[in-house]
């Protein structure tokens, strides 16, 4: 029934000494493995040789819902002894739900296990990513001299939602451990911090420093970080709830690349170009030229001056109907619709469109094409984060993440649905974030 344990004595699925190219589960949700209960682990894919294989769109952890868990003994995935190259989860429809694990979620380790990429999964969540279903220990750990691994990415579906684990949300340890990427990820709810390094992992990079975050038409980032000469490394930047202490990175808002002339302290103020609500807390993680990341930042609250107290900065207000934005009317309160196209000026503000300008909204638009399944596209916007979520019958089926943290670019952005070719209805719906 995929609701009780019956436990294979060690993993559930091994791939070992020299095992290429093969694929776990798939794109398209007849394609899913329950691989739960187990002894071990999950999955384990170990030994050098043992390399560009996928693993993909499974249920680790979860029963056969997708709503509890069946916990493997140890990690849901491990991957160790010098694997390298291979994908858990990695693009539309290849998300694998790894919750509920008796250790961490995904465990990489070893001298010689490089190169791997962990993308585009959820580690700590239930199948429909909304309730809480902790993996034991992190959601991600490296250790052991792993090295050059990629956790996330900014290409589109390649950010994992690591959430809600009773410890860490990525851990790193051991001062071999280097050169470790952890980028573009929304990462909250976990426990204890959401990124640490111990023991000098990924070189004990050290996060920016920021001071303030200012939201006027746009956000405003002030902050210093320290560089050696002739450097440049990437800051990304992550919006979470309140309260302050608890902030991780759960919505990922935008990157920027920083450079040195003769090093040390260096400091930057900046528009992020990103619209983040007042109240939020804004956090940032540094990547050096080898792709070591950071920890998260200390967090500070993104600020900024409404007069009327309705979540809209007067700069944006004065933009779009002058008058300084300091007092409302017909035409520019919050709950006002001033362009006629259905979606007030709070949504207006949030999306990045033009409150005057019937033709500016938020919309998705699907097509279908026999033979490559289905499209799902709209009009995006430089600094607004989206979401894409499907579904197969608006009465019985929930919403699942299509794709996640998808960073707008100005142009139109098409997603293809590999599920949409073989399932005979498909809906979809969008969304802002955070």
């Amino acid at each position: 029934s995929g609701l009780v344990a019956l436990p294979n004595g060690f993993s559930g699925v091994s791939l070992f000494n020299g095992a290429k190219s093969n694929l776990i589960g798939g794109v398209i949700p007849s394609m899913r493995n329950i691989v739960s209960g187990n002894a071990s682990s999950g999955v384990t894919l170990s030994e050098s040789g043992t390399s560009q294989n996928r693993v993909e769109g499974n249920f680790i952890g979860l029963d056969a819902a997708g709503t509890a868990a069946i916990s493997n003994a140890f990690s849901g995935v491990a991957i160790f002894g010098g694997a390298q190259a291979n994908v858990i989860g990695g693009g539309v429809g290849a998300r694998n739900f790894i919750s509920g694990n008796g250790n961490s979620g995904i465990a990489v380790s070893d001298p010689g296990t490089d190169g791997n990429w962990i993308q585009g999964n959820t580690v700590g969540l239930d199948g429909a990513n909304s309730a809480a279903i902790p993996n034991r220990f992190t959601g991600v750990v490296l250790f052991g001299g792993a090295q050059s691994n990629q956790i996330g990415g900014l290409t589109l579906g390649s950010g994992n939602i690591i959430a809600s684990n009773l410890s860490g949300g990525v851990l790193l340890f051991d001062g071999v451990t280097t050169n470790n990427s952890i980028r573009g990820n929304s990462i909250f709810g976990n426990l204890a911090l959401g990124i640490d390094l111990i023991h000098n992992a990924n070189r004990s990079i050290s996060p920016p420093a920021l001071t303030s975050a200012v939201l006027t038409t746009n956000l405003v980032v002030n902050g210093s970080l320290s560089l050696a000469a002739g450097t440049t490394v990437h800051l990304d930047f992550y919006a979470s709830p309140a309260p302050l202490g608890s902030a991780q990175g759960k919505a990922f808002i935008g990157t920027k690349d920083i450079s040195s002339g003769s090093g040390g302290t260096t400091g930057f103020s900046f528009e992020l170009n990103a619209i983040v609500p007042v109240g939020r807390i804004l956090t940032g993680t540094v990547t050096d030229p080898a792709g070591n990341t950071s920890p998260l930042s200390a967090g500070v609250t993104v600020v900024g001056t409404s007069s009327v107290n309705d979540g809209i900065p007067d700069a944006w207000r004065a933009a779009f109907f002058g008058a300084g934005g300091t007092t409302t009317n017909s035409q520019s309160c919050a709950t006002c619709d001033s362009d006629g196209d259905g979606v007030d000026n709070s949504g207006e503000f949030f999306a990045g469109t033009n409150p005057t300008n019937a033709v500016s909204r938020f919309a998705v638009a699907s097509t279908i094409t026999n033979g490559f399944g289905g499209t799902v596209s709209f009009q995006s916007v430089p600094g607004i984060t989206y979401g894409l979520e499907a579904r197969d019958d608006l009465n019985t089926n929930l919403w699942s993440i299509l794709v996640d943290q998808i960073a707008g670019t100005g142009g139109v952005i098409s997603v293809a649905d590999p599920a949409a070719l073989v399932l005979p209805r498909r809906f979809y719906r969008g969304r802002i974030i955070p």
